[in-house]
């Protein structure tokens, strides 16, 4: 493959991975915005035309600026019985987890926490020896590993969620980040499974730093729940 030819896949890719479906997302959630969204969209498709490389230089920048694609939740009490969640921004929508909806959060226990920094741990770090091996002067075997390795991790960290989400009632709030988390990490199983059909090992990069910083912004809002 000529250099031009997998700067084009690399656009490719980052374009139907992490932009599209970004900007589809905003665009489903209503109000005036989506005509904005949707211009954005049809302006980066024609713009991979015009200027190759232009979506992975935009996710790229974006990552130097250590902007997390991970939505900020902010727990909200109301004179609602009923706990809300709502975005920074202060629009709020009603949350009812699995554990039963009507009880106020609590914070975690240090025990939880503790849990959560060890495993959020072991995510980061076997994330960051995704751009050593991978990619034509990487080790395929020690990459392989690490696919296996972040496939557990993620797997491990997800049924520790899960577990405090369910814990009672007053812990229902996790469920929320959890979900979150669920559509972070599917979007670097599948760039994964992209690399793995087309060979471009930069958007597995971008895409394991964007997984690790919302690890981080993940455990930072859970620790700072009240």
């Amino acid at each position: 493959m000529s250099g031009h030819r997998a700067r084009s896949a690399s656009i490719s890719i980052t374009l139907e991975t992490i932009l599209s479906p970004a900007l589809a997302k905003l665009r489903a959630g209503g109000g005036p915005e989506i005509k904005a969204f949707q211009i954005l969209h049809d302006a980066f498709s024609e713009f991979e035309t015009k200027s190759p490389g232009i979506s992975h230089d935009f996710v790229a920048a974006v990552l130097d600026t250590e902007q997390v694609p991970f939505r900020t939740l902010k727990l909200k009490k109301s004179t609602n019985p009923v706990g809300t969640f709502s975005r920074e921004s202060g629009a709020a929508a009603s949350h009812a987890g699995p554990a039963g909806a009507g009880s106020v959060p609590t914070a975690l226990s240090p025990q939880e926490i503790g849990k959560l920094e060890q495993l959020t741990g072991n995510l980061t770090s076997v994330l960051n020896d995704v751009p050593q091996h991978i990619g034509p002067e990487g080790d395929r075997l020690k990459f392989m590993n690490t696919v296996k390795q972040s496939a557990a991790a993620i797997k491990n960290l997800l049924d520790c969620l899960n577990l405090i989400s369910r814990s009672g009632p007053d812990k229902a709030f996790v469920f929320e980040y959890k979900n979150e988390f669920v559509k972070v990490s599917k979007s670097f199983s599948d760039t994964l499974k992209l690399f793995f059909k087309k060979g471009d090992p930069d958007t597995v990069v971008a895409s394991s730093k964007i997984l690790s910083n919302a690890c981080s912004k993940m455990l930072q809002q859970l620790k700072d729940a009240k």
